[in-house]
């Protein structure tokens, strides 16, 4: 059957591939998926774009076999249009996606909070986050060096500073993060290279995208306002009176003690507009004689680091691109056919390679020390707001369990984790006796850990390391409908129902094309 309509599908499932390069790409971590048959849509647009040239079909050894059987139904439709595809041919679309995500899979497999993602997967308290809480939780922190006066100043002691208190405060983080982005694709098909037996199709992907985090803190269980302890029967100040003299409520001291003192800026809504990585691919078709195979086909695509990179001042930042690396994508699929319009299965794999250690900003957590007792502003590698006066006992501890938390940003050299992509569908032609199809697919994404080069000691990299792995599965479906004034629209769906790692992200598109 490859010889009926193979030209249908000489770019459509490797252009499945690139597609789901353009999921491999985005950081967001986020998000997996970008409906992989977008591609696969615009190549029967070209096609249905073409005009009958019976001498072309009837002169050309490769479609020497299209009337030798009688047309499976639902391609007809296709047959009648091969003839143009033989010569070159540019083809130009915009899809439309739209992506949601507010949960995440963690590193156990189980359903968490999205803003939780890269953590254990438990509570993020303010011990995990603030180091001077943790001190003051540990009995470390206090507010005289020396010999202990008579009569101490509040303070002096864990029992009376409110951080100690605000220690098992949680910190919880509601992310809801959206995406609309437009993907312009365009590609150039050239017929009979290589000894006039492959096809070659060479094109590019600039992705436009719009993207927004909404935040919704919470800050809860600690116990602040449950104890209220007074040192003596003389003591004129409590934890609660020594909390409101620096703050206005827990929300203040959180974003302004806390989250300012490490850089971070918290925004409840953040947008960006902007461009994300640019690619160029090129795709060959090289199995054009094969029985009972449409189309066996592998590429290659470049993605180049375009889009802004992040400067990690913001609490949850929203990222256009890969973060800064060049990203080389090998891929190839393999389209069967069959008698039965029911039965036309695809089966796809590639992989993703991390092609420079490039620089980024980065938020690590660092291993603070110190080796005798002293006062915090002497110590130039603690960041304190309204605690100047206090002093610590030596330790050594580090600032952050939570990267996104780390003290200060970081300048590093890094390189993503290689990815891996295997899957498998099935076509089902002519529904509801129009020219229609149906896909329904399945695939499989898994990412390798990321990789850090000359990093000092002191950087905690395994925190990251850790939670960077990944592997995702995902259903996706897609139906598409052509008219006869040579339009074509699709729409479909994509989603991450199990993994680790990774958000548990939706996507929904809309798909047309133009042919010249």
């Amino acid at each position: 059957m490859k010889d009926r309509y193979d030209n249908k599908y000489i770019v459509v499932l490797s252009c499945m591939f690139i597609a789901w390069w353009s999921v491999a790409q985005e950081s967001d971590a986020d998000s997996l998926a970008h409906g992989r048959t977008f591609y696969e849509h615009e190549i029967d647009a070209m096609i249905a774009h073409a005009k009958q040239d019976e001498e072309k079909v009837h002169n050309t050894g490769r479609r020497s076999r299209l009337n030798k059987e009688a047309l499976t139904p639902g391609r007809e439709y296709y047959q009648t249009l091969l003839a143009k595809a033989l010569e070159r041919n540019w083809l130009f679309s915009v899809a439309v996606h739209y992506d949601v995500s507010t949960k995440a899979f963690g590193p156990d497999g189980n359903t968490m909070n999205l803003a939780s993602l890269g953590t254990s997967g438990e509570d993020i308290r303010l011990r995990d986050i603030f180091l001077l809480a943790r001190l003051s939780e540990q009995g470390k922190l206090g507010l005289y060096l020396g010999d202990i006066p008579a009569n101490p100043k509040f303070g002096y002691v864990k029992e009376e500073q409110y951080l100690n208190f605000l220690a098992p405060m949680v910190v919880g983080m509601g992310l809801n993060q959206q995406a609309i982005h437009a993907d312009i694709t365009g590609m150039y098909r050239i017929e009979g290279v290589c000894w006039q037996e492959l096809s070659l199709t060479l094109g590019f992907q600039i992705p436009l995208k719009y993207k927004e985090h909404k935040l919704d803190l919470s800050l809860y269980d600690g116990k602040l306002y449950r104890v209220g302890y007074v040192a003596n029967a003389g003591a004129r100040e409590t934890t609660i009176t020594q909390f409101f003299k620096d703050f206005e409520s827990v929300e203040d001291f959180f974003i302004r003690a806390v989250l300012g003192s490490k850089g971070l800026e918290y925004v409840p809504i953040q947008r960006t507009l902007g461009v994300g990585d640019i690619a160029v691919f090129g795709i060959f078709d090289i199995a054009p004689h094969l029985s009972h195979v449409d189309d066996v086909q592998c590429g290659i695509t470049l993605v180049m680091p375009t889009a802004k990179k992040s400067r990690a001042t913001t609490l949850y930042e929203v990222e256009l691109g890969n973060g800064g690396g060049f990203l080389l994508d090998v891929f190839g699929n393999i389209l069967f056919s069959s008698t039965s319009r029911f039965f036309n299965p695809t089966v796809q794999a590639g992989c993703e390679i991390g092609l420079n250690a490039f620089r980024s900003s980065q938020r690590i957590s660092q291993t603070k020390v110190q080796s005798e007792k002293g006062l915090l502003r002497d110590n130039p590698t603690l960041r304190v707001p309204v605690f100047r006066e206090y002093y610590t006992d030596p330790f050594v501890e580090v600032d952050s369990t939570i990267p996104f938390f780390a003290d200060a940003v970081s300048e590093v050299r890094m390189r993503r984790g290689n990815k891996m992509f295997v899957g498998c569908g099935n076509y089902i032609h002519s529904l509801f006796g129009m020219d229609s199809r149906l896909g329904i697919f399945y695939d499989y994404l898994r990412t390798g850990t990321t990789k850090f080069f000359g990093v000092p000691q002191q950087y905690d990299t395994k925190t990251i390391t850790d939670f960077s792995s990944s592997h995702a599965h995902r259903l996706g479906w897609n139906f598409t409908l052509q008219t006869r004034n040579h339009v074509e629209l699709s729409i479909g769906s994509q989603h991450v129902i199990a993994g680790k790692n990774v958000p548990r992200l939706h996507e929904f598109f809309l798909t047309g094309v133009i042919v010249f």
